[in-house]
């Protein structure tokens, strides 16, 4: 999964393809678009680092957007 800097291939696809989700999710939790950006970077960074098949992306940013404070 990971290439070169140990971060995963697909990483730029899926951030391209949920970012607005994650950010969705978590502004609805935070109720802040300015810290629901910071906690996307975050989840998106622990993404990069992960082992979840890109088709299991969709829930588990969702849920890491949902729980990360």
């Amino acid at each position: 999964m990971a290439g070169s800097g140990g971060v995963r291939a697909d990483l730029g696809d899926v951030f391209r393809r949920e970012y607005q989700r994650v950010v969705g999710v978590a502004a609805r939790v935070l109720g802040s678009v300015d810290q629901a950006e910071d906690v996307a970077q975050e989840v998106f960074l622990s993404f990069g680092r992960c082992a979840v098949p890109a088709a299991e992306a969709r829930g588990w940013l969702s849920v890491a957007a949902a729980t990360r404070r």
